[in-house]
């Protein structure tokens, strides 16, 4: 099963890439590795998820901004590689969010 079939059958799918901000690069490879730059809650070209987890977004909330920044991460590595398949393993990974500091929940 390829990653994007285990992608449908989990019911989610791979967006465009996002066009990068500015002069920044959405990835940079070297090698054999390719590096994807930080990812924000894109969709059609709109940030769709502003502020912070516990005052402007609720928890459901954050955790569809972090799956839709994933799934942007991994169409840009797609881009960039030609395939998913084409890539053996992710050797780091990083995620932030921002959220209230009443808010101390994790899952």
């Amino acid at each position: 099963m390829s990653a994007e079939e285990k992608l449908a059958e989990l019911g989610l799918s791979l967006p465009e890439p996002p066009k990068p901000a500015g002069a920044y690069l959405r990835a940079k490879r070297t090698g054999d590795l390719i590096f994807v730059t930080g990812q924000i809650p894109m969709a059609d070209g709109d940030v769709k998820y502003k502020g912070k987890v516990g005052s402007d977004l609720s928890l459901e909330e954050g955790y569809e901004a972090a799956r839709l920044c994933a799934l942007n991460a991994l169409s840009v590595l797609k881009a960039e590689a030609g395939s998913l398949e084409r890539i053996s393993q992710v050797v780091r990974r990083g995620s932030s969010a921002r959220r209230t500091a009443s808010r101390t929940s994790r899952r």
